[in-house]
């Protein structure tokens, strides 16, 4: 009987060690998928990186013998594309090192950014999308140039699959406060419902057809803004298209530790 009074003090302590038993494998299982991304994304910077020596080359060879102004044009944006390639492949090998697995923060020209992907984003829309690029050119942003790059890439793009029936995208960057500038996407496209809008950031989702897309676009979004100590948020109604706006540190503002 003296014994008795422990029994649910007992029962509380198995159910404690049960649940950080659970903890610690899933912290595990974290660590080992991140693992396993690591080696994966270094595999595929190896391959890429040939792919991408090929396309220069040829870029280069196109470059050096166009007739046109055209023809001229074309060859400088595929060797910008081939370079933006390149920046991202370095940033792939990096995950496969996980001891150089790093927030850059030495900062850049956010607006020099915005002004050179304009062109290469104007090329992706079709002529039924209204485009417009604004940016401050005060905004000189902390941490990676090419983890910025894909922001603005994945957000317009998306912009553009939402409108198939044609509208306007306006992507617009400016200061927010002395610590942070504000990256807006708007588009006037077909807009969500809310029990969309709170899965975006999840990995794989997507509401695509599978031969369309593999819902890693917005997650990778979420994971550069998350990295370097931003935010963002999502205002769309069925109808009423989408703002995007992502809250990322001014080089000149305080700054997150490396993770």
């Amino acid at each position: 009987m003296p014994d008795a009074p422990r029994a649910p003090r007992d029962a509380l302590a198995a159910a404690h060690d049960e649940s950080a038993c659970l903890v610690a494998e899933a912290e595990h299982d974290v660590l080992q998928r991140r693992h396993l991304v690591a080696a994966l994304a270094s595999g595929l910077a190896h391959d890429l990186g040939n792919v991408i020596q090929v396309a220069g080359a040829n870029a280069e060879l196109l470059s050096e013998t166009a007739t046109t102004a055209d023809d001229r044009e074309s060859a400088e944006q595929i060797l910008a594309a081939v370079e933006r390639a390149r920046r991202m492949v370095r940033e792939l090998r990096g995950l496969g090192r996980p001891s150089e697995i790093r927030v850059g923060m030495s900062g850049f020209d956010s607006a020099s950014v915005v002004r050179r992907l304009e062109l290469l984003l104007r090329s992706a829309l079709p002529r039924n999308v209204r485009a417009k690029f604004a940016a401050d050119e005060a905004c000189d942003l902390a941490g990676s140039e090419v983890r910025f790059e894909q922001v603005l890439i994945n957000l317009a793009l998306n912009a553009r699959d939402a409108m198939p029936e044609g509208g306007a995208l306006t992507v617009t960057l400016r200061a927010a406060d002395d610590a942070m500038c504000r990256l807006d996407v708007r588009d006037t496209g077909v807009g969500m419902p809310s029990e969309i809008r709170d899965r975006l950031s999840a990995p794989y989702f997507t509401t695509k057809p599978a031969s369309e897309g593999r819902g890693l676009g917005l997650s990778t979004v979420a994971r550069a803004v998350a990295d370097v100590g931003g935010r963002i948020a999502v205002e769309s109604a069925p109808g009423q298209g989408t703002l995007f706006t992502v809250f990322w540190p001014r080089q000149s503002g305080e700054r997150p530790s490396a993770p």
